[in-house]
């Protein structure tokens, strides 16, 4: 007679053994991240991001990396020489901003001072200064995910600054590569709108939009990309969020107050040959360059008319009133420059032989814009003014004005 008691006994304990010896099947950790990129914003739009990426953070676990510039008026960028933009980018919130040429203008020393100042990564990793030192921040890393970014040569000005190295950007990026590996799980490179890099090894290249902000929406699994899901975003219906609208705020009636300062009075029309002339003249008598290039058709665009000069007046009068640009020209070359069209060339006042000689090197300024408008000038490397050529008007007309 069959024991059922003891069958099921025996079963139970088979099962128990089974179940002991089994293999746990574990599933690979699955992570969600939003990444979102932002282009060139102004203001407005940088405090609607700002409320748009907060509302998010609710939710999920979002990146935000501002790829341009915020777009402030001349006289912020004239007064504040970056700061303003570090500024609201701190109060917007961002994680990273991706470094472009253009915040070289300021100056190698003051950038990196802004640099220091930012609450974020200022990403770019094939800048280094003079010492083989990063001038911005290499990669950031969020949730064991890392990002960098690189730096075509797109032959701007700015690379050519003295005391900037350019690396290689395919160099750079698996230089990066190498050390994010030891750091983070899933690592991304981030490339500037409408370029490309032949760079093996990234889990994903991010290549920013000129105009629209991009969400990319990442699946992790164990580590690993399963699915990216890439949306364009708009900030319509959105309002600003109110402490980034207070801090732009805040900054603009500093800009303000500033700008409103006095530089001189004038009695007369100045129109905006005779105020080149006057700063020109005056920045050459200071016996730092030997010449002056520009363009008589945009140097000066606007016309002062008699009453209180204002400093922000001055400043919207230039077309460019930020640093100058200085390099060496053979006298040859500055010559040929003066056969383009609308480009002038004042030489200052003794000089030997009271001229240019076509061999002999010069130290010639101009404007920033300038430069990028004539890319036929040979120019290798440059330095920048101390000061901006607004705040040498000023002090040209003060002089004048006390007279």
């Amino acid at each position: 007679m069959i024991d059922y008691r003891r069958c099921f006994f025996f079963l139970l304990a088979g099962i128990v053994i089974f179940n002991g010896c089994a293999r746990r099947v574990v599933k690979p950790p699955v992570e969600k991240l939003t990444v979102l990129v932002s282009p060139d914003l102004t203001t407005e739009d940088l405090a609607k991001m700002a409320n748009l990426v907060q509302m998010r953070r609710s939710e999920e676990t979002v990146l935000w990396l501002a790829a341009g510039r915020i777009l402030l008026d001349k006289e912020a960028v004239a007064l504040t020489q970056g700061e303003a933009e570090i500024s609201v980018l701190n109060a917007a919130g961002v994680d990273a901003l991706v470094f472009t040429p253009e915040w070289l203008r300021f100056g190698l020393i003051r950038t990196k001072g802004l640099i220091d100042r930012a609450n974020f990564r200022v990403l770019c990793s094939n800048l280094d200064d003079t010492l083989g030192l990063p001038v911005a921040h290499p990669w950031l890393i969020k949730r064991r995910v890392g990002v960098t970014a690189v730096m075509p040569d797109f032959g701007l000005l700015p690379l050519r600054l003295n005391g900037v190295k350019f690396v290689s950007a395919s160099y750079a990026a698996s230089r990066a590569l190498t050390l994010l590996r030891t750091k983070a799980d899933f690592n991304t490179l981030v490339l500037p709108a409408g370029e490309s890099l032949h760079t093996a090894g990234y889990d994903l290249v991010l290549v920013t939009a000129k105009d629209r902000i991009t969400c990319y929406q990442l699946t992790l699994v164990g580590g690993s990309l399963s699915d990216v899901l890439k949306t364009a975003v708009s900030l319509q219906g959105l309002e600003p969020l109110p402490e980034v609208k207070s801090k732009i705020d805040s900054i603009y009636k500093s800009v303000k107050e500033i700008a409103d300062e006095p530089v001189v009075e004038t009695r007369v029309k100045i129109s905006p040959r005779v105020l080149t002339k006057a700063v020109i003249e005056g920045i050459l008598s200071l016996r730092f360059l030997d010449a002056f290039v520009y363009d008589s058709t945009s140097f000066v665009t606007d016309t002062i008319y008699p009453g209180t000069i204002t400093k922000g007046k001055l400043i919207n009068s230039f077309s460019d009133p930020g640093r100058l640009v200085i390099f060496n020209l053979e006298g040859e070359e500055i010559e040929k420059l003066q056969k383009e069209p609308n480009v002038k060339v004042q030489v200052r006042k003794g000089l030997p032989l009271g001229r240019l000689m076509a061999r002999k090197v010069y130290q010639v300024g101009t404007t920033a814009s300038f430069v990028m408008a004539h890319p036929e000038i040979a120019v290798n490397r440059f330095e920048l003014s101390e000061r901006q050529l607004w705040e040498y008007a000023f002090d040209i007309l003060q002089a004048q004005g006390r007279r």
